[in-house]
């Protein structure tokens, strides 16, 4: 795992240029910034608050559990899932090993392979499963890890869709207090600040948040999806005996045509 840079860079920007207008606003007065825009426990609560509540009612508690432990991943990416180079050279290489001595010969080097879905497709074709039935084996498996990344997707996005209904319902709080409080001057500052603020706490959450989120962990689905579907059509080869050339140009229409490019400069290098 690595540092995501985009992620990082996006955080930084998104939250370094809302704080430079807030402080803008605020006259370069760090005292009037806090009353205005940070120091609103009821806007936060009803806003926050009240979205989170609207959350845990919409699933199930482990299904939240597992969501907030995936907020890591937003910062980190995992390097494998776009390692197309080493992916290819490696399926190739198995490719090579069941041309020459036969698909029975992987089953000595099972033990070494590092990627459990790798694995257990050599090992179904080591075994003498059908085609069909390896590609539909490892296809559920792919599909089973697609719907446990929506189900997350799914959480992030609930709440980016509750925070600004919730941040309406404070500004009608707000509005409402105001209105009734219409004889005191004093009152009219704070319940007008209510009535804004949570509406700009609800925007904040599900655009600077659960939204960016949910759209990195789409994009990091979508690689593992796509790692996984060129690893069932290189097993899918190499139990047919295709020659390593062919398994390879195979791999390669998953491949940007940048990469695509690069990878097969190489095979022509060597």
């Amino acid at each position: 795992m690595k540092i995501d840079i985009s992620t990082m860079i996006g955080i930084a920007l998104g939250f370094g240029m809302i704080l430079t207008g807030l402080v803008l606003a605020a006259g370069g007065d760090m005292g009037l910034l806090m009353a205005l825009y940070i120091n609103q426990p009821a806007a936060f609560a009803i806003t926050v608050g009240g979205s989170l509540g609207a959350v845990f009612m919409s699933f199930p508690i482990e299904k939240i559990k597992t969501s907030a432990k995936l907020l890591m991943k937003y910062t980190f990416s995992d390097p494998k899932n776009t390692a197309y180079d080493d992916l290819i050279k490696e399926m190739s290489d198995y490719a090579m090993e069941a041309r020459r001595n036969g698909v029975l010969a992987l089953d000595a080097r099972t033990e070494e392979i590092e990627d459990p879905f790798i694995k257990t497709g050599i090992q179904l074709a080591v075994d003498g499963t059908s085609p069909d039935k390896i590609e539909e084996i490892m296809s559920q498996e792919k599909a089973s890890m697609e719907k446990r990344h929506e189900d997350n997707q799914a959480v992030l996005l609930k709440w980016g869709e509750m925070a600004p209904a919730y941040g309406m319902i404070g500004t009608l709080v707000g509005l409402v207090a105001m209105l009734a409080n219409m004889s005191d001057p004093s009152t009219i500052g704070p319940s007008m600040a209510v009535a804004l603020i949570t509406t700009m706490y609800g925007s904040m959450v599900a655009n600077m948040i659960c939204i960016p989120f949910a759209s990195k962990l789409q994009i990091r689905t979508a690689e593992e999806v796509n790692r996984k579907q060129m690893i069932i059509d290189g097993i899918l080869a190499i139990q047919n005996g295709d020659n390593p050339r062919v398994v390879k140009q195979k791999l390669l229409t998953y491949v940007e045509p940048v990469l695509r490019e690069k990878l097969s400069g190489e095979e022509t290098e060597s």
